[in-house]
This record gives C-alpha cells, sequence and structure tokens, in this order.
C-alpha cells in the first residue's frame, strides 16, 4: 500500500513539475519584451531569450505545418540572435532544429494530388482532407518556409567560415532544399516555365482538397518565401569555391517571381507620401474579386522582397520606401496605440479579424527599418506594451535591428 502510494506521489510531482515548465515556458514568452528601444542591446534583453528558447519543443513531423509555420521561423529567431552575437549556441540549436526536419523529410510516400512521390515537408491537415480524412498534400509554400530556413543557416556557415563538422550539416540542408526546389520547378502541375512563376494544379484531385484556386498563379508570398529559400542557395554557392549547376536556372526564377510583383503593384501618391497596394494574387477564388493583402502576409512579400533587392537589384532604393510607406502612412490607423489595419490599404473587413494577430504581422516588416525607422520604433513599441507572442520571432529579429543601430551592451 505504502508503496502505492510512493508511486501516486511521484507520478503528482512529475505533473507538477511538467505544469511548471510549462507555465515557465509560457511566461517567458509573454516576458520576451525589450528594455527600450533607442540604446544598444542589454545583456538583459539577451538572456530572457536565452531562458526561453531551449524550452521549444521540437516537432517530430510537418504534421498541422508544425514545421513550416512554426519550427521554421524557430529557426530564424535562433539565426539572428547568432547574427547578432556571434555565440554558437544559437546555431547549434538550429542545426538540431534542422536536423530534425531532414529526418522528416517524406522521400517514399505518395503525394495525393500529383500521385507522386514528392521529396519534401507535405502534411496531414484537416485543411485538406477528402471527406472528414486528412490527406499527404505539398505545395510551395509549405516547403518554401523549410527550405528558407535550411538554406539560410547552410549560406550563414558557409559565410562564416566554421569548421568541417557545421561545413558537413550545411551540404545536407543545401542538396536537400535542392532536391525539392528541382521538384517544383520540374513539375507541371505547381510550376510554368513559360513564364518562370508558380500556380495551383489545374487537376480534379486538386480541386478535392483546395477548390476554387484552379491554374491561378500563387500568392505573392507563396511564391516570393520560395524564390528567397532559392537565394540563399545560390548565396550559398557564391561563398563556395563550387560552381552551382542550377545558377542560372535558380537566377531566372527569382528574377521573374520578383518582377511579378513589382509589375502587379500599383503605386499610390498621396500629397508627398509615395506607397503601394497589391491583391493577394491577382484573382480571388472562384472567379471572385481578388482580396487586397493583408498585413500578416505582405510581411512575408516584404521579408523576402528586401532579400532580393539586397542580393539581385530587383526594386529600388524608392520601392523599398514605398514599401514602408504602406504599413506606417497608409495602414497604421492608429498611432497612439500602434494599432494596424487588417489590409496594407487600410482598411478592415467586414468580419472581425484579430487585431492581435495584425500587429505581430506588422513587426514582419521590418527589415524595411534601414529605409523607415519608424517601421522599427513601432515594432519596438509593440514589444514594449507586451504584445501576446506566438513565437520569439519578433522579439529577436527586432533585437538583431536594434543591434545595427545602437549595437551591443559591452
Amino acid at each position: 500500500m505504502k508503496c502505492f502510494e510512493s508511486i501516486k506521489l511521484i507520478l503528482l510531482l512529475i505533473c507538477l513539475c511538467a505544469g511548471v515548465f510549462q507555465a515557465v515556458n509560457a511566461a517567458g514568452l509573454k516576458s520576451l519584451v525589450p528594455t527600450n528601444i533607442d540604446s544598444s542591446v542589454t545583456k538583459a534583453e539577451i538572456a530572457a531569450f536565452d531562458e526561453y528558447y531551449p524550452g521549444f519543443s521540437i516537432p517530430e513531423n510537418n504534421d498541422d505545418k508544425k514545421m513550416s509555420w512554426g519550427l521554421a521561423q524557430y529557426i530564424h529567431s535562433l539565426l539572428f540572435m547568432y547574427e547578432m552575437t556571434n555565440d554558437v549556441q544559437y546555431l547549434d540549436y538550429a542545426i538540431d532544429c534542422a536536423d530534425r526536419i531532414i529526418k522528416a523529410k517524406k522521400t517514399n510516400e505518395i503525394d495525393y494530388v500529383t500521385q507522386e512521390v514528392i521529396p519534401g515537408w507535405g502534411y496531414l491537415n484537416t485543411e485538406f482532407a477528402i471527406g472528414s480524412k486528412p490527406v499527404l498534400y505539398n505545395n510551395v509554400v509549405g516547403n518554401a518556409t523549410i527550405i528558407r530556413a535550411l538554406s539560410r543557416i547552410s549560406f550563414l556557415i558557409k559565410k562564416h567560415g566554421l569548421d568541417e563538422t557545421y561545413q558537413s550539416k550545411a551540404q545536407t540542408y543545401i542538396h536537400s532544399s535542392i532536391e525539392t526546389i528541382n521538384y517544383f520547378l520540374g513539375s507541371k502541375e505547381w510550376f510554368s516555365p513559360q513564364k518562370n512563376i508558380f500556380h495551383f494544379p489545374q487537376t480534379k484531385r486538386h480541386d478535392r482538397v483546395l477548390n476554387g484556386v484552379r491554374g491561378l498563379v500563387l500568392a505573392h508570398n507563396r511564391q516570393l518565401l520560395m524564390a528567397s529559400g532559392m537565394l540563399y542557395v545560390l548565396q550559398y554557392y557564391q561563398e563556395s569555391a563550387n560552381a552551382f549547376p542550377y545558377e542560372k536556372e535558380y537566377g531566372e526564377v527569382i528574377d521573374s517571381v520578383a518582377n511579378y510583383f513589382w509589375a502587379k503593384a500599383k503605386l499610390k501618391k498621396k500629397r508627398n507620401t509615395v506607397s503601394y497596394t497589391w491583391h493577394y494574387r491577382e484573382k480571388g477564388k472562384n472567379g471572385k474579386k481578388p482580396k487586397t493583402e493583408d498585413i500578416s502576409h505582405g510581411g512575408y512579400d516584404v521579408k523576402a522582397l528586401v532579400h532580393i533587392y539586397k542580393e539581385r537589384k530587383i526594386g529600388s532604393q524608392e520601392k523599398m520606401q514605398g514599401l514602408a510607406s504602406t504599413l506606417i502612412d497608409r495602414a497604421l490607423v492608429d498611432p497612439k496605440n500602434h494599432r494596424f489595419s487588417y489590409f496594407i490599404d487600410g482598411t478592415k473587413p467586414k468580419s472581425k479579424k484579430n487585431s492581435k494577430k495584425t500587429q505581430r504581422g506588422s513587426i514582419r516588416w521590418l527589415a524595411l527599418s534601414e529605409w523607415d525607422r519608424r517601421i522599427f520604433d513601432s515594432a519596438g513599441k509593440l514589444l514594449l506594451n507586451n504584445l501576446k507572442l506566438s513565437g520569439p520571432l519578433p522579439y529577436a529579429e527586432f533585437l538583431y535591428f536594434k543591434s545595427q543601430f545602437y549595437g551591443i551592451e559591452e
């Protein structure tokens, strides 16, 4: 009897400890608040991230998009911290995450839409199901977010000339990324070689899992994130002595995707302000009018556009400034409380949308801080107001840009 009671007590303690750990983890995320927004990065700010990140639970697979939209973003937070501090502890943990991604890659299972084996990170998700049964679904963006994280790790390892153990990891990630990229570039369902852009499949199988988008060009962020991942691959090989056999092909696709965006974006002038509006994609589902891009998805557009402009010069300084004005001069509807409209043109949807999600999405525009410091200030004020975060990336990215402007405390 005493033995049974002892076992019950041990189990209770385990449960309590687990509960405390989860609470600390949640509290740690909520406490990712900068000390200030107008001076050097402090040791306390770095320590706050250090207390949080080891408790992150690395998923085993990409079902429910856990790797595409969770783990990949987490890797980027670690890479911003690594670039800011040159502390390899962050890179090492990013590598642990990347190794899990490589292990989870599907190389034998049949994709439902194409009825082919797609070497990538397809997922089972109730959003893509036949009846109530999820089917294995691969798409461009679900793979692109992962490729972008893997190829960025590889590029930084190569750029910083780390030792052979790291270089071996980088080579693994790059080869895996290329394998998946080349599949999509060779897929008539997902890519148009005549236009060098990605589109949705024109098949009945795809209609069954995602109706109303037959043959439409992918939303800008779907394409641009893949182009950004491809660009990190090119940068990796530019740092290497080895030639890349697909350099011309990748470069042409990257340029085409970026030029497609700029051809569709509309310039707006108001007094002395120049900004842009653009649609999520050029046509709406089921023949409906296209919807204006929203702040959250627009942030992904911006991340890739800045990356491509800096490396490929697609765009201009003026266009980067115009994108910054889109967020601050058009979409920031309540500067006092740092609230943004849901859509980039300053309008709100008919149905009520989550304002916290929109505010978090505005921090994705941080890459434009180089052209408009108001974006950096806005992100900092949101974080200072203890904006409820869903992950550490906004905080880490803000600290990175803060270090660029003000340095790091000695």
